[in-house]
């Protein structure tokens, strides 16, 4: 209990009076309304007020995923957005909690991976591979692989000259000269220290990296993967990885789900349409009216489209390796592959939604009505800020990346990102001058000028002292004893800490 006879919240009042401050904003309370809701056993489905709270935590979701709150607030009593509607980590993390108290926090606009599904899961495994070097064992096929493709000998051929030549019947996006100047500067300043101690390390954390995402895509399609192409560049980097290991092996196991003998040889298809040529070939007898003759195949049919819906979301942390949900879903071929697909899943749903009204004897059982509702909540994730329904991953890239032309053009990620964060060029800033620059949305306290010059002074006239010796020692001192304390608070609190920042 403080000296003013109120009770504080987690230690006895200690602190100045120029330090204190109140804060309240109406995201946080509906954070804790939500809590109590759910412990008096009311969901969404059940409560009007849970479903008027959702819809108010969603309502006030920003683009980029989060939520921020101004303390203005307070003053106001509304609802009152930071400047600029920046997001905040706090205030997100409580709109968080709350849609997980409620059971809903799959409503939320999540940001998303950039790069289309297709892309990144041929990226993954040629990445890999090119980082590896891998070169397969020279045998007599490859050898003459090597004199029918190329127009000169092999063993004469500069690559470095003819990295840039392609056909034209391939070259859907000539390069512009500016992007040939980057790719060979990359390949001939860069590559050199890539491959040398300490930089090859940096290498190989990516590979691992890269090769933990395609092995977690691997298990949760079952070892089919997304398409044909995909499926063997994959394949052929768990056997780079290793030749004798179970991935490669289980890789084998599915080869059959593609491979088919025709009349002159063996052929690749992809994976399939099953589900698709299923659903609208039942819609189609459906409108024949011809249901007392077909009625076999209509029980067969619904069958198939039971057994082929998705039951479940990707394995572990989903959102962490870039996909969305599935549970409910169905996918272009059967359900073992596990991407869900817009228009599958509509053809998939509408066909259930026909066959639910005949009578059971027809048509077999019917699916329960918490699938269907499943399949309605993929097809409304999948939904684009300008209406559409994307195929198989909510529409997540930049702007600079839809335009047709530039797809094939320079992936300027790292200017990107400084235009985005900095308004002049990152390598021009003058951080001594811009260190009290402060977005307005921030600033909830101005500085005085007196505290601006205090820490300038201790910045300026200690900072240098501080990291030679024997001042040094002091720091490291002070640094074990600033762990000491944190290993403390984890141990203490089960490595929960105090709140989400903390952690």
């Amino acid at each position: 209990m403080s000296k003013n006879g109120g009770i504080s919240a987690w230690e006895p009042v200690g602190t100045s009076r120029w330090l204190e401050v109140v804060q309240i904003c109406f995201t946080y309370a509906t954070w804790f309304a939500l809590s109590g809701l759910a412990a008096a056993g009311k969901t969404y489905h059940n409560c009007l007020a849970v479903c008027k709270a959702v819809g108010f935590l969603l309502k006030l979701q920003l683009d980029d995923g989060g939520w921020g709150e101004n303390y203005l607030s307070c003053k106001a009593k509304k609802f009152t957005p930071l400047e600029g509607n920046q997001s905040n980590l706090i205030q997100t993390a409580w709109n968080l909690m709350g849609l997980i108290h409620s059971g809903q926090l799959m409503q939320i606009n999540a940001p998303r991976a950039k790069m289309w599904c297709y892309f990144r899961l041929v990226y993954m495994p040629m990445s890999y591979l090119y980082g590896k070097r891998f070169v397969a064992p020279i045998s007599p096929l490859i050898l003459q692989l090597r004199e029918e493709l190329h127009t000169q000998p092999y063993n004469e051929i500069n690559w470095k000259k003819v990295c840039h030549l392609c056909a034209k019947v391939d070259l859907c996006f000539p390069h512009l000269l500016i992007q040939d100047l980057v790719w060979d500067s990359i390949y001939i300043f860069t590559e050199p220290f890539l491959t040398r101690w300490p930089f090859n390390k940096l290498r190989k954390k990516a590979l691992e990296i890269t090769m933990k995402h395609i092995h977690y895509e691997d298990e949760n399609s079952w070892y089919i993967d997304i398409a044909c192409v995909e499926k063997v560049l994959c394949m052929l980097a768990c056997w780079v990885e290793d030749p004798y290991g179970d991935y490669f092996k289980k890789h084998l196991a599915r080869l059959p789900d593609y491979i088919w003998i025709g009349e002159d040889g063996i052929k690749m298809q992809t994976f399939g349409s099953q589900l698709w040529d299923t659903s609208l070939g039942l819609e189609a007898l459906l409108a024949c009216k011809l249901t007392d003759e077909i009625r076999p195949t209509l029980m067969k049919g619904h069958d198939y489209l039971n057994k082929s819906q998705v039951r479940g979301n990707p394995s572990g942390d989903f959102r962490s390796m870039y996909r969305p949900i599935c549970k409910g879903s169905w996918t272009f071929s059967d359900q073992d592959q596990g991407w869900q697909v817009s228009d599958c899943t509509a053809e998939g749903l509408k066909c259930c939604l026909l066959l639910s009204v005949m009578p059971p004897e027809i048509v077999g059982g019917k699916i329960e009505p918490e699938r269907l509702y499943d399949a309605i909540n993929v097809l409304l994730s999948l939904q684009s800020k300008n209406g559409g329904i994307s195929a198989w991953e909510h529409a997540g890239t930049s702007k600079w990346l839809e335009v047709k032309r530039f797809v094939a053009r320079i992936n300027p990620l790292i200017l990107h990102l400084g235009k985005e964060i900095h308004t002049q060029p990152y390598n021009k800033i003058i951080w001594r001058k811009v260190r009290h620059l402060c977005a307005k949305e921030d600033l909830y306290f101005p500085h005085f000028l007196i505290q601006d010059l205090v820490w300038d002074g201790i910045y300026i006239f200690t900072e240098p002292f501080l990291t030679r010796w024997p001042f040094n020692k002091l720091r490291e001192r002070a640094l074990e004893t600033t762990m000491k304390h944190i290993h403390y608070e984890d141990e203490t609190s089960r490595y929960v800490n105090m709140a989400s920042l903390e952690k």
